[in-house]
């Protein structure tokens, strides 16, 4: 879920979960050597969480998003 505040961008939200046996880079290599016990496991740990916890509007114009990542199984 992505929640954007136009009129405040700090008041926006980002919440997703994501399952880490569908990443892919396009290249099987590389692809396996992140779902290996190396990286992200995703034999035990096969799902991401993302959850944003504060979002800020940079002096330049860009937004920077704290966050809080969780890997589960």
């Amino acid at each position: 879920m992505v929640e954007l505040d136009t009129d405040d961008v700090t008041n926006s939200r980002v919440d997703v979960s994501i399952n880490a046996t569908s990443i892919n880079t396009r290249d099987d290599q590389r692809d396996a050597h992140l779902k290996s016990a190396d990286f992200l496991e995703v034999k035990k740990f096969p799902t991401l969480t993302f959850a944003s916890a504060r979002i800020t509007r940079k002096d330049d114009g860009e937004v920077a998003v704290e966050d809080d990542l969780t890997i589960t199984e």
